[in-house]
Formats: C-alpha cells, sequence, structure tokens
C-alpha cells in the first residue's frame, strides 16, 4: 500500500512540475496591430517677437527629427537661423530673421518628422503662414526631367525670380521662391502671388550654381494665374556662347556599340529590318536601345524611316527632334534661350526577330 502511494505521490509531483513548467513559458500578447501612421499635426500657431519668429506644431503623438538638414527649407528662403527643438509631441521652431509683412512663407518639413516608436516618416507637410492677415495661396505644380534620358531628378533647385532680375544675377542673388524635387521629380509651389516670374532649376539644392551641373529653363515667364502645371527639361548647358555648332560640346551621345554598326555584310539573314511611320515628316533620329545601351542609331531628314540589320532582341525606341538637321541630339544653351532638342520615347518594348521586316506606326504626342 505504501509502494502505491509512493508511486501515485511520483506521478502527481511529475504532472505538477510539467503545469509550472508550461505556465512560465506562456506567449505574451502582441499587442495588436503594427502602427504604420505618420504623425499627424493638430494644431499650428505662431508668435512674432524681437524679431523672433517662434512657430509651433502640435502632432498627435511623439516625435523625432529624420534627416533635417537635408529635407527643411523655407520659400522664400531666408537668411537668417532656424533652430528647431522637439518637446514631447510637439516642434518648435524659432526664426532668428526679419520677415516681410507682405509675403507668405512655406515651411517645408517633407521627410523631416517621424514617430519615437515606429519610426514612420511624415513624407508631406507644407505649412503657409505670412506675418500680414492676407495669405498668397495661389499654387503652380511641375516635373523636372533629365532632357536626353527623360530620368526624373530628385532633390534638384527650382528657383523662381522676378522678371526684373537680368539674367547675369541668376544663380547668385537668393530667388524669390524656392522649391525642390522629390524623388519622382516633382515639385510645388503653394504660396504665389500674382506677379510673373522667370523660372529656373539645377541639381543642387541651392541657388548658387556650378558650372558642372545640369540646369533647366523656360523660354516665357510664368504666372499662377495662367500656369498650372509645368515641365522642365534639364541639360547640361553649353560654357561658350560660340559652341552652338561645335557638335563636340552640343551633344551627349551614348557610345554605341560599333560591332553592329556595319552588320549588313556579315550573317544578314540572322537580322531584321525596322521601318517606322510617323503622322509627320521631320528630321529626326532615331535609337533602339537595350539594357541602358545604345545598339542601333540613324538619323533621318525625311520618310523612309528605315532602319536594315538590327541584331534580334526587345528594344526601347527613341526619337530626338533634330531641329538643326545635324544627325544627333543636341543640348541647351541658356545664355541664347536655346532649348535642347526634344526626346520621346515609344510607349512599348519592340521586339525584333530573325529575317523579319516590321512596320511600326507610332503617333507622336506634342
Amino acid at each position: 500500500m505504501c509502494f502505491m502511494r509512493s508511486i501515485k505521490m511520483r506521478i502527481f509531483k511529475y504532472f505538477l512540475a510539467l503545469t509550472l513548467f508550461s505556465c512560465a513559458n506562456i506567449i505574451m500578447p502582441t499587442g495588436g496591430e503594427k502602427d504604420v501612421q505618420a504623425p499627424k499635426v493638430l494644431n499650428t500657431f505662431y508668435i512674432n517677437e524681437d524679431n523672433t519668429i517662434t512657430l509651433q506644431f502640435d502632432f498627435d503623438e511623439y516625435i523625432q527629427i529624420n534627416n533635417w538638414d537635408k529635407y527643411f527649407y523655407i520659400s522664400p528662403p531666408i537668411e537668417g537661423k532656424v533652430k528647431k527643438k522637439i518637446k514631447g509631441k510637439s516642434l518648435i521652431l524659432k526664426i532668428e530673421d526679419t520677415l516681410f509683412n507682405q509675403s507668405t512663407y512655406s515651411i517645408y518639413l517633407n521627410s523631416c518628422i517621424k514617430d519615437n516608436n515606429e519610426g514612420n516618416i511624415l513624407l508631406e507637410y507644407v505649412h503657409n503662414f505670412s506675418l500680414d492677415t492676407v495669405l498668397d495661396t495661389m499654387s503652380i505644380n511641375g516635373f523636372l526631367q533629365d532632357a536626353y534620358t527623360l530620368d526624373t531628378l530628385e532633390s534638384s533647385a527650382i528657383l523662381l525670380y522676378g522678371t526684373e532680375i537680368h539674367d547675369s544675377l541668376i544663380f547668385k542673388i537668393p530667388p524669390n521662391f524656392i522649391a525642390r524635387t522629390d524623388k519622382n521629380g516633382n515639385f510645388n509651389f503653394s504660396n504665389l502671388d500674382t506677379k510673373t516670374y522667370n523660372i529656373f532649376a539645377h541639381q543642387d539644392f541651392d541657388y548658387k550654381y556650378s558650372n558642372n551641373k545640369k540646369i533647366a529653363f523656360l523660354n516665357n515667364a510664368i504666372n499662377a494665374t495662367k500656369d498650372s502645371f509645368l515641365f522642365l527639361y534639364a541639360f547640361e548647358p553649353i560654357l561658350h556662347s560660340n559652341a552652338l555648332t561645335d557638335s563636340s560640346l552640343a551633344t551627349q551621345k551614348d557610345t554605341i556599340n560599333k560591332l553592329f554598326e556595319d552588320s549588313s555584310q556579315f550573317f544578314e539573314n540572322n537580322y531584321g529590318n525596322l521601318e517606322l511611320v510617323f503622322d509627320e515628316n521631320n528630321a529626326c533620329v532615331i535609337q533602339l536601345i537595350n539594357n541602358d545601351k545604345v545598339i542601333k542609331e540613324k538619323s533621318f531628314l525625311k520618310e523612309p524611316y528605315i532602319i536594315k540589320n538590327i541584331p534580334p532582341a526587345s528594344y526601347r525606341l527613341k526619337y530626338i527632334y533634330d531641329l538643326n538637321s545635324d544627325g544627333m541630339w543636341t543640348t541647351g544653351d541658356r545664355e541664347h534661350k536655346v532649348q535642347p532638342e526634344r526626346v520621346i520615347y515609344y510607349p512599348n518594348s519592340v521586339n525584333i526577330r530573325e529575317n523579319w521586316d516590321l512596320v511600326l506606326d507610332w503617333f507622336i504626342l506634342e
């Protein structure tokens, strides 16, 4: 009997140990869904005293700074210092400068703030304020891309100058307004008045220009009462005014694969031919691009637009408006207000097959 009791006691202690062990390994709750929301601004206000503007932005959660020096700016640009401070859920800015009463200022906090816990970034936030009772709220949006490749240009400066400013002062004095392009090449001015401005752009986010950077401009002045969206095309400028006809400076041609340049005498039947039919009959340059390399290029003064002996592959087609009929893409010249030659890509890839003639209709959109 004592023996049976001893066995039962051992079994009871064994199961008790298992129970205690399993209780010590309880999985803790996850705490709900992960926070993926960026901080939101709930209130803003400012105080103007002793030549210092204090602005406070109250958020819905605790915040911290994110790449402030890279993203923060004010338009119109100011010369004084901007001191920042995080206090709990608030961002406090102190602007030590004399601001103009009749100007509307935009404070760009795009990508400058993130929350404390998950690091969610406030991607877009612009606050307009004025020391006057009236805000200028007219806007112009736009898009900046490389004139030759059509790649978008990020973190570039878009500058507005009054039409009374002489061109020789452009990039030497602060602009009336400044904006920065985002990762998709988009820019925005949201605090414009009814005045007319000249618009310029260059790659560095600054109003000062260095000669090795691409620039963009429009020949005509702009006004927010009639202009809402702008396209700018950046190019490497001509450095000397007499170099406009010098093809060594006026072009940015890719390195052509010369292996296929005279391919008609080798394995001719292994190649394909392409005929392009356009809705207009202009001088142009056609490039066939594969893996970002120009495999085939041919210039035309008029129809027919036929390219022979093309290696079989899938290509992007580039159309260059050859306005000066020199057989190559020509860059721009700000001094003479000459825009770079326009470039257009065919919307779809084009497959060239062996021993095959392809006829392709291409409606060129202005």
